[in-house]
């Protein structure tokens, strides 16, 4: 019998679950939900499924569903290989009754919270918000963004600087000019070098990527960054940008020279 790798996230373990999706319930926000499930439950009367009841009291008790103000992401429950699911992702309405899974889930009480599934049928991957890379790919993403910061600046200086001397009718010579360039890179640097220090690479997310990835199975999850396999898929009523698996898998296989 096949065993997938469990992990441990904040006090829970994250496993996976495999199935086809059933009773999907969707909406903008947690109250609106809950009013889908309320009325189902009046809909059916006495003839109701005493599991619809004690799903939506769980949901109700539920702390982990919350909502962003400048966000908008959407919140579901689901049935997937006879667990009552529930969570939120951006793209959690192109998800649909019939689709095969495999979710990273966690128990949470009575009911389990999705932290990411990958459809089967196009390899569609789902991920909190702000969550895409384990520790280390996330070191080396927020690097690369912190000097991609810093040279723009100080580009910026540079031609500043350029811009100010040569309206104030000062002469720059070759010197001075390589000179005031060292200097501010020289100050660049040292911002970079702060950057490179322990608190900047304590990054929120990558603790919970890199337990979702393990779990899927991923080598190296520490390093695997799911953004290298973002591609377009042709939604419900538009196009829309979310990872592919497989893409970003044979990806970060490539990059780190891993076999197949």
């Amino acid at each position: 019998m096949l065993t997938h790798p469990t992990a441990e996230y904040h006090g829970r373990q994250l496993f996976l679950v495999e199935g086809t999706l059933s009773e999907l319930q969707m909406a903008a926000t947690k109250t609106e939900l809950l009013n889908k499930l309320a009325s189902r439950l009046r809909h059916h009367g006495a003839n109701a499924d005493p599991s619809l009841a004690a799903r939506h009291q769980a949901l109700a008790e539920e702390t982990c569903l919350f909502e962003f103000d400048d966000h908008h992401t959407h919140i579901f429950a689901a049935q997937l290989d006879g667990l009552t699911l529930y969570g939120m992702f951006d793209n959690a309405n192109q998800l649909a009754d019939g689709d095969v899974l495999r979710a990273v889930v966690a128990r949470s009480g009575d009911l389990h919270y999705v932290h990411s599934v990958i459809r089967s049928a196009d390899d569609l991957m789902l991920l909190p918000y702000g969550v895409y890379a384990g520790e280390q790919a996330l070191v080396r993403s927020n690097r690369r963004a912190m000097w991609a910061l810093i040279v723009g600046v100080w580009a910026v200086f540079e031609v500043a600087l350029l811009v100010s001397m040569y309206a104030e009718g000062y002469a720059i010579s070759a010197t001075q000019f390589i000179a005031v360039s060292i200097m501010l890179l020289a100050m660049c640097a040292a911002l970079g070098r702060l950057g490179h220090g322990s608190p900047y690479q304590i990054m929120p997310g990558g603790e919970l990527a890199q337990a979702i990835f393990t779990v899927y199975g991923f080598p190296l999850p520490h390093d695997f960054n799911a953004h290298q396999g973002i591609a377009l898929f042709p939604g419900r009523s538009s196009p829309f940008y979310e990872t592919n698996a497989q893409v970003a898998l044979a990806r970060h296989r490539t990059r780190f020279r891993l076999g197949a």
